[in-house]
Protein backbone atom coordinates (compact mmCIF):
# COMPACT_ATOMS: atom_id res chain seq x y z
CA UNK A 1 0.00 0.00 0.00
CA UNK A 2 1.05 3.76 -0.58
CA UNK A 3 -0.67 5.95 0.87
CA UNK A 4 -0.68 10.09 0.22
CA UNK A 5 -1.84 12.70 2.65
CA UNK A 6 -2.98 15.64 1.58
CA UNK A 7 -2.98 17.99 4.10
CA UNK A 8 -0.37 15.99 6.16
CA UNK A 9 0.86 19.00 8.06
CA UNK A 10 -2.55 20.30 9.90
CA UNK A 11 -3.55 18.97 13.33
CA UNK A 12 -5.44 15.95 11.85
CA UNK A 13 -2.86 15.01 8.88
CA UNK A 14 0.05 14.94 11.22
CA UNK A 15 -1.63 12.00 13.53
CA UNK A 16 -2.38 10.06 10.59
CA UNK A 17 1.22 10.30 9.35
CA UNK A 18 1.67 9.39 12.54
CA UNK A 19 -0.50 6.40 12.79
CA UNK A 20 0.81 5.01 9.41
CA UNK A 21 4.00 5.66 10.48
CA UNK A 22 3.06 3.17 13.61
CA UNK A 23 1.45 0.63 11.30
CA UNK A 24 4.69 0.95 8.88
CA UNK A 25 2.21 1.75 5.93
CA UNK A 26 4.12 3.84 2.73
CA UNK A 27 3.67 7.29 2.94
CA UNK A 28 4.17 10.92 2.09
CA UNK A 29 2.34 13.77 2.53
CA UNK A 30 1.60 17.20 1.43
CA UNK A 31 0.77 20.43 3.08
CA UNK A 32 -0.29 23.57 1.89
CA UNK A 33 2.99 24.55 1.21
CA UNK A 34 3.98 22.07 -1.21
CA UNK A 35 1.08 22.49 -3.07
CA UNK A 36 -2.06 24.96 -3.24
CA UNK A 37 -5.04 22.49 -4.00
CA UNK A 38 -7.04 25.78 -4.45
CA UNK A 39 -5.08 26.09 -7.98
CA UNK A 40 -5.18 24.55 -11.12
CA UNK A 41 -1.92 23.73 -11.11
CA UNK A 42 -2.28 21.53 -8.20
CA UNK A 43 -4.12 19.15 -10.92
CA UNK A 44 -0.71 18.23 -12.77
CA UNK A 45 1.11 18.14 -9.92
CA UNK A 46 -1.38 15.15 -8.33
CA UNK A 47 -1.26 13.31 -10.95
CA UNK A 48 1.85 12.89 -11.57
CA UNK A 49 2.24 11.31 -7.98
CA UNK A 50 -0.89 9.44 -8.07
CA UNK A 51 -0.58 5.34 -9.59
CA UNK A 52 -2.70 2.82 -9.49
CA UNK A 53 -1.79 1.55 -5.91
CA UNK A 54 -1.93 4.91 -4.19
CA UNK A 55 -4.36 5.82 -1.65
CA UNK A 56 -5.40 9.11 -1.31
CA UNK A 57 -6.25 10.47 2.41
CA UNK A 58 -7.60 13.89 1.54
CA UNK A 59 -7.55 15.87 5.03
CA UNK A 60 -6.93 19.19 3.50
CA UNK A 61 -9.18 21.91 4.50
CA UNK A 62 -10.05 25.54 5.44
CA UNK A 63 -11.39 24.93 8.89
CA UNK A 64 -13.97 27.05 10.20
CA UNK A 65 -11.54 28.48 12.99
CA UNK A 66 -10.28 30.28 9.61
CA UNK A 67 -13.17 31.66 9.13
CA UNK A 68 -16.70 30.96 8.19
CA UNK A 69 -17.08 32.32 4.96
CA UNK A 70 -18.47 32.54 1.30
CA UNK A 71 -14.89 32.81 0.55
CA UNK A 72 -13.52 29.78 2.37
CA UNK A 73 -16.15 27.61 1.28
CA UNK A 74 -15.06 28.38 -2.48
CA UNK A 75 -12.06 27.46 -1.56
CA UNK A 76 -13.35 24.32 -0.09
CA UNK A 77 -15.13 23.30 -2.84
CA UNK A 78 -12.33 24.24 -5.37
CA UNK A 79 -10.10 21.37 -3.53
CA UNK A 80 -12.34 18.95 -4.38
CA UNK A 81 -12.92 19.90 -7.47
CA UNK A 82 -8.77 19.92 -8.52
CA UNK A 83 -7.91 16.62 -6.75
CA UNK A 84 -11.59 15.29 -8.94
CA UNK A 85 -9.74 16.63 -11.87
CA UNK A 86 -6.44 14.77 -10.85
CA UNK A 87 -8.27 11.25 -10.36
CA UNK A 88 -9.82 11.62 -13.88
CA UNK A 89 -6.03 11.70 -15.30
CA UNK A 90 -4.39 9.35 -12.84
CA UNK A 91 -6.52 6.92 -10.98
CA UNK A 92 -6.03 5.93 -7.72
CA UNK A 93 -6.69 2.68 -5.73
CA UNK A 94 -8.78 4.53 -3.30
CA UNK A 95 -9.47 7.86 -1.87
CA UNK A 96 -10.42 8.52 1.76
CA UNK A 97 -12.40 12.14 2.37
CA UNK A 98 -12.42 13.09 5.85
CA UNK A 99 -15.19 15.15 6.13
CA UNK A 100 -17.41 16.49 8.96
CA UNK A 101 -20.60 15.58 11.07
CA UNK A 102 -21.94 18.82 10.14
CA UNK A 103 -23.50 18.09 7.04
CA UNK A 104 -25.96 17.00 9.22
CA UNK A 105 -27.12 19.98 10.36
CA UNK A 106 -28.91 20.09 13.63
CA UNK A 107 -30.83 17.16 13.29
CA UNK A 108 -33.48 16.08 16.52
CA UNK A 109 -32.67 12.64 16.85
CA UNK A 110 -29.63 10.06 17.24
CA UNK A 111 -27.32 10.60 14.59
CA UNK A 112 -26.47 7.54 12.27
CA UNK A 113 -25.33 7.58 8.03
CA UNK A 114 -28.87 7.24 6.86
CA UNK A 115 -29.79 10.44 8.91
CA UNK A 116 -30.79 13.03 6.09
CA UNK A 117 -27.58 15.75 5.27
CA UNK A 118 -29.08 19.61 6.02
CA UNK A 119 -25.81 21.78 6.05
CA UNK A 120 -26.74 24.91 7.65
CA UNK A 121 -22.63 26.38 7.51
CA UNK A 122 -20.33 27.40 4.45
CA UNK A 123 -17.84 24.35 6.26
CA UNK A 124 -20.51 22.38 5.85
CA UNK A 125 -22.10 23.34 2.48
CA UNK A 126 -18.48 22.87 1.36
CA UNK A 127 -18.05 19.86 2.71
CA UNK A 128 -21.09 18.46 1.61
CA UNK A 129 -20.61 19.79 -2.01
CA UNK A 130 -17.44 17.96 -2.17
CA UNK A 131 -18.52 14.86 -0.87
CA UNK A 132 -20.89 14.95 -3.74
CA UNK A 133 -18.38 15.67 -6.20
CA UNK A 134 -16.02 13.12 -5.36
CA UNK A 135 -18.67 10.39 -5.37
CA UNK A 136 -19.44 11.30 -8.61
CA UNK A 137 -16.02 11.60 -9.97
CA UNK A 138 -14.87 8.42 -8.09
CA UNK A 139 -18.09 6.15 -9.41
CA UNK A 140 -17.37 7.69 -13.14
CA UNK A 141 -14.14 5.94 -12.99
CA UNK A 142 -14.67 3.05 -10.51
CA UNK A 143 -12.77 4.09 -7.77
CA UNK A 144 -13.60 3.14 -4.38
CA UNK A 145 -14.26 6.40 -1.98
CA UNK A 146 -14.71 6.07 2.12
CA UNK A 147 -16.11 9.05 2.93
CA UNK A 148 -15.59 9.68 6.99
CA UNK A 149 -17.71 11.95 8.90
CA UNK A 150 -16.26 12.92 12.28
CA UNK A 151 -16.99 15.71 15.25
CA UNK A 152 -15.86 17.19 17.80
CA UNK A 153 -12.26 16.30 17.02
CA UNK A 154 -9.52 17.14 19.98
CA UNK A 155 -6.33 16.21 21.54
CA UNK A 156 -2.62 17.80 21.64
CA UNK A 157 -1.07 19.92 18.71
CA UNK A 158 -4.21 21.66 18.03
CA UNK A 159 -3.27 25.04 17.17
CA UNK A 160 -6.58 26.70 15.83
CA UNK A 161 -8.86 25.53 18.79
CA UNK A 162 -13.06 25.46 18.43
CA UNK A 163 -15.23 25.45 22.15
CA UNK A 164 -14.61 22.27 23.39
CA UNK A 165 -11.74 20.47 25.15
CA UNK A 166 -8.90 22.33 24.18
CA UNK A 167 -10.17 25.77 24.47
CA UNK A 168 -11.06 24.72 28.10
CA UNK A 169 -7.66 23.73 29.01
CA UNK A 170 -6.16 26.74 27.62
CA UNK A 171 -8.53 29.14 29.28
CA UNK A 172 -7.84 27.25 32.41
CA UNK A 173 -4.04 27.72 32.29
CA UNK A 174 -4.33 31.25 30.59
CA UNK A 175 -6.84 32.89 32.42
CA UNK A 176 -8.02 30.38 35.53
CA UNK A 177 -11.34 30.51 33.83
CA UNK A 178 -13.57 28.78 31.17
CA UNK A 179 -16.41 30.28 29.19
CA UNK A 180 -19.70 28.07 28.75
CA UNK A 181 -22.46 29.54 26.60
CA UNK A 182 -25.51 29.65 28.65
CA UNK A 183 -25.40 27.06 31.24
CA UNK A 184 -23.03 24.41 28.57
CA UNK A 185 -26.18 22.24 29.25
CA UNK A 186 -26.13 21.05 25.49
CA UNK A 187 -24.24 17.79 24.44
CA UNK A 188 -21.82 16.88 22.25
CA UNK A 189 -19.68 13.57 21.49
CA UNK A 190 -16.45 14.08 21.59
CA UNK A 191 -13.25 12.08 19.77
CA UNK A 192 -9.35 11.86 20.98
CA UNK A 193 -7.63 12.77 17.63
CA UNK A 194 -5.34 10.06 17.92
CA UNK A 195 -8.49 7.62 18.00
CA UNK A 196 -9.84 9.17 14.60
CA UNK A 197 -6.30 8.96 13.23
CA UNK A 198 -6.26 4.92 13.98
CA UNK A 199 -9.57 4.99 12.75
CA UNK A 200 -8.68 5.81 9.26
CA UNK A 201 -5.72 3.61 8.64
CA UNK A 202 -7.49 0.36 9.75
CA UNK A 203 -10.61 0.99 7.55
CA UNK A 204 -8.04 1.65 4.75
CA UNK A 205 -6.55 -1.65 5.66
CA UNK A 206 -9.37 -2.85 4.71
CA UNK A 207 -9.78 -1.45 1.74
CA UNK A 208 -13.71 -0.11 3.03
CA UNK A 209 -16.01 2.35 1.06
CA UNK A 210 -19.12 4.12 2.11
CA UNK A 211 -19.85 6.67 4.47
CA UNK A 212 -18.92 6.03 8.23
CA UNK A 213 -19.15 8.38 10.94
CA UNK A 214 -16.66 8.58 13.78
CA UNK A 215 -18.21 8.81 16.90
CA UNK A 216 -17.49 7.30 20.20
CA UNK A 217 -21.84 6.94 20.92
CA UNK A 218 -21.61 9.00 24.27
CA UNK A 219 -22.13 12.10 24.58
CA UNK A 220 -21.55 14.90 27.75
CA UNK A 221 -22.67 18.55 28.73
CA UNK A 222 -20.17 21.05 27.74
CA UNK A 223 -20.29 21.69 31.61
CA UNK A 224 -19.61 18.21 32.39
CA UNK A 225 -16.64 18.57 30.34
CA UNK A 226 -15.06 21.79 32.29
CA UNK A 227 -15.59 19.69 35.66
CA UNK A 228 -13.60 17.10 34.24
CA UNK A 229 -11.09 19.55 33.09
CA UNK A 230 -10.94 21.79 36.33
CA UNK A 231 -10.37 18.48 38.16
CA UNK A 232 -7.53 17.75 35.63
CA UNK A 233 -5.56 20.58 37.18
CA UNK A 234 -6.60 20.34 40.23
CA UNK A 235 -6.59 24.49 41.03
CA UNK A 236 -9.24 26.51 41.38
CA UNK A 237 -11.18 27.65 37.93
CA UNK A 238 -13.98 29.97 37.57
CA UNK A 239 -16.79 29.50 34.88
CA UNK A 240 -18.13 31.97 33.23
CA UNK A 241 -21.27 32.18 31.79
CA UNK A 242 -22.65 33.98 28.82
CA UNK A 243 -25.73 34.87 26.83
CA UNK A 244 -26.12 32.18 23.96
CA UNK A 245 -26.13 33.61 20.76
CA UNK A 246 -27.99 30.42 18.77
CA UNK A 247 -30.25 27.78 20.04
CA UNK A 248 -29.06 25.24 22.06
CA UNK A 249 -28.52 22.02 19.78
CA UNK A 250 -27.91 18.17 21.81
CA UNK A 251 -26.07 15.95 19.46
CA UNK A 252 -25.84 11.69 19.65
CA UNK A 253 -24.67 9.25 17.24
CA UNK A 254 -25.41 5.74 17.12
CA UNK A 255 -21.92 4.55 15.80
CA UNK A 256 -22.88 0.87 15.47
CA UNK A 257 -21.43 0.71 11.58
CA UNK A 258 -18.49 1.86 12.88
CA UNK A 259 -18.23 -1.05 16.03
CA UNK A 260 -19.57 -3.63 13.26
CA UNK A 261 -16.63 -3.27 11.04
CA UNK A 262 -14.41 -2.40 13.51
CA UNK A 263 -15.82 -4.74 16.92
CA UNK A 264 -12.42 -4.20 18.68
CA UNK A 265 -12.42 -0.34 18.33
CA UNK A 266 -11.67 0.88 21.81
CA UNK A 267 -11.95 4.93 22.63
CA UNK A 268 -9.41 6.06 24.95
CA UNK A 269 -10.61 6.95 28.39
CA UNK A 270 -11.47 10.95 28.23
CA UNK A 271 -9.90 11.69 31.31
CA UNK A 272 -6.52 10.06 30.01
CA UNK A 273 -7.32 12.16 26.57
CA UNK A 274 -7.96 15.47 28.77
CA UNK A 275 -4.43 14.92 30.69
CA UNK A 276 -2.66 13.83 27.46
CA UNK A 277 -3.86 17.30 25.88
CA UNK A 278 -3.08 19.27 29.21
CA UNK A 279 0.30 18.13 29.36
CA UNK A 280 1.17 18.96 25.63
CA UNK A 281 0.42 22.42 26.28
CA UNK A 282 2.56 22.68 29.14
CA UNK A 283 5.55 21.09 27.35
CA UNK A 284 4.62 23.77 24.93
CA UNK A 285 3.87 26.61 26.33
CA UNK A 286 5.39 28.82 24.65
Amino acid sequence: MNVIVLGSTGFIGKNIISSLNKHQIKNSGFGSLDVDLTKKASIKFLSKKITSDTTIIFAAAITRQNGDNLENMKKNIAMAINVAEAFKISKPKQCVYLSTCDVYGFPKKTITEETKCSPQTFYAKAKYSSELTLTSVCKEIDAPLLILRYNGIFGPGQINTQYGPNRFILESINDNSIMLWGNGEEKRDLVYVKDLAEIVVRLIAKDKNGIFNIATGKSLTFYELAKKVIKILNKDIKIENRERTSALFNQYFDNSKLTSELPDVKFINLNKALKNTLNWYLRNSN
